[in-house]
């Protein structure tokens, strides 16, 4: 009886914040096309995960694999895994006049590991143009450098996300 009681408690306590909208942990899937310094454009897709909703210093991991599109070599090009912080969010968002829909702006920055299947790299990006949406997030001109070898001193490879939308679920 009082396993019964136990789970009956549990499940409703699960389905009332469930259905309360206090969603905390959220995952996304995105999409972005880069440019860098190798004179490659890639199409990289993402999944993300957001495992708080915090004003302040909000962490988050990101996967994301690259298709490259330039020198002739279309397919696979990369594999990264990054974590990251929102470093704050704020409604004074600088870039709310090319938003429809204001919601806050939300720098962040990320750190992790990048493959090209040649060996293992450390990344690293700055997002500052990030505004967070109910389901999306929305980034421009991020920019990210790949360093050699884990040797933060041999600049790989640098270049500019243009754009990276990721829908939230």
């Amino acid at each position: 009886m009082k396993r019964l009681v136990f789970v009956a408690a549990v499940l409703i306590l699960s389905f009332s914040l469930f259905a309360s909208g206090a969603h905390v942990f959220r995952f996304g899937a995105g999409i972005g096309v880069d440019g860098n310094s190798n004179a490659r454009t890639e199409i990289k897709l993402n999944i993300i995960a957001r495992p708080f909703s915090s004003n302040v210093m909000n962490p988050f991991v990101r996967a994301e694999y690259g298709f490259g599109l330039g020198r002739g070599d279309f397919g696979l090009t990369d594999l990264t895994a990054v974590a990251g912080v929102e470093l704050f969010r704020t409604m004074k968002n600088p870039l709310s006049f090319a938003m429809v829909n204001k919601g806050p702006w939300s720098p962040a920055v990320c750190a992790g590991i990048s493959t090209d299947f040649n060996g293992t790299d450390i990344y690293a990006e700055v997002s500052l143009f990030r505004v967070l949406d109910k389901d999306f997030i929305y980034e421009w001109f991020t920019v990210f450098g790949v360093f050699d070898n884990f040797d933060v001193h041999s600049l790989k490879t640098w270049g500019v996300c243009l754009i990276r939308l990721t829908s939230m679920f």
